[in-house]
């Protein structure tokens, strides 16, 4: 934000901001008779409050991060659904070797750690990389951001929580398929 002096740089929209201890009700009369007695070519058409000022500065910035947001959410979802698909066509490509590692003595938990780190080192190596992209990328996002340092903890950190816990659950459901499979059903249906 740059500030000027009216005659040093005359602009068109202009904002006054005013310090007083009046309502700003009781103070408008007498800043438009102060603005016309000192410029009678400038017409004053809003006066505000600073709060108020200030939330209709920031519509559009908020409305970029609520898009963006969006965006994320609808990037998440189809990261999910993907990690699902892909976990649920492995484990039906997969079948006969999960029905042979369960007639040879894999239990239901060890055909289920197999399918979920499956899913979780997919993601994992994904959190390396992204996570390695965005502290690269910090200082070009710096100016975008506001209220957020670029290599915030919280997000750093909270981010691919979120992630990790979004692909268990992503991984869960093939990996219970998985891990529910009758041996000798899975070995007769292949063969």
């Amino acid at each position: 934000m740059v500030y000027f002096v009216f005659e040093q740089r005359f602009h068109p929209r202009m904002t006054l901001t005013v310090r007083s201890s009046l309502p700003p009700a009781l103070l408008a009369p007498a800043l438009r008779q102060a603005v016309e007695a000192a410029h009678p070519d400038v017409s004053v058409v809003d006066l505000l409050p600073l709060d108020e000022q200030v939330q209709r500065s920031l519509i559009e910035p908020r409305m970029y991060a609520e898009i963006a947001g969006l965006f994320g959410l609808f990037g998440l979802l189809v990261a999910v659904l993907g990690l699902f698909s892909l976990l649920s066509y492995t484990v039906s490509q997969r079948t006969r070797e999960i029905g042979i590692r369960m007639a040879v003595g894999a239990g239901q938990g060890e055909v289920l750690r197999l399918v979920l780190g499956q899913g979780m080192a997919l993601v994992a190596v994904g959190l390396l990389l992204g996570i390695a992209g965005s502290f690269a990328l910090t200082r070009l996002m710096s100016s975008l951001l506001f209220g957020v340092e670029a290599t915030d903890p919280f997000t750093f950190i909270s981010v691919p929580v979120v992630l990790l816990l979004v692909t268990l659950l992503a991984s869960y459901l093939p990996a219970q398929k998985a891990a529910q499979l009758d041996p000798l059903k899975a070995l007769r249906d292949v063969a």
